[in-house]
């Protein structure tokens, strides 16, 4: 089936790659067919080009061929987490190490209130109600610090939750 990325529809899968164009059915790609890599997370498709991350590296599908890319030579590491494809190539984002991705930016959303709330405190300070403009003030500090120790400390337990599992991880293989 020639893919075409307005009529085809790709699942990713820890089993492989599964394609359909509605009509014919779904084709279940996995190492069998020659897929490098089955546990796959993130899909970006440009013509006939379909880029696909893994923890273990990028794939690349284009004219019927699996094409893997890994190690040093291609990537900074192979955890990709994203993955966009352009005309000449595909951008990719890894991630070795660190907080999970979403730790860093969620909060800046949480951010956003507080920080509203600051704004409208100083609104009040500045205005006719300095009482009630130096409490939300006040309160809008206490929130960031608040925020600010929370992600401290959550990014503390993350990266030593990974070192312990990959201390895990090499106990078990020099076990066996």
């Amino acid at each position: 089936m020639p893919l075409n990325s307005k009529e085809h529809a790709l699942v990713l899968t820890s089993r492989g790659l599964s394609v359909t164009d509605g009509a014919q059915g779904w084709l279940n790609f996995t190492g069998k067919e020659g897929l490098p890599v089955e546990s796959l997370k993130c899909v970006s498709v440009n013509g006939d080009s379909v880029w696909l991350g893994s923890d273990q590296g990028v794939v690349l599908w284009r004219g019927g061929r699996f094409f893997y890319f890994a190690g040093m030579r291609w990537l900074p590491d192979d955890h990709v987490n994203a993955i966009t494809a352009g005309q000449e190539g595909a951008w990719v984002a890894t991630r070795h190490s660190g907080p999970p991705t979403l730790a860093p930016f969620l909060p800046a959303f949480w951010l956003l209130v507080p920080g509203a709330v600051g704004l409208i405190g100083v609104a009040e300070f500045v205005g006719s109600n300095r009482e009630a403009g130096l409490d939300h003030f006040v309160n809008a500090g206490i929130t960031f610090i608040a925020i600010g120790l929370g992600v401290l400390v959550g990014n503390a337990v993350v990266l030593r939750w990974q070192t312990y599992r990959e201390a895990a991880a090499k106990h078990v293989a020099t076990e066996n």
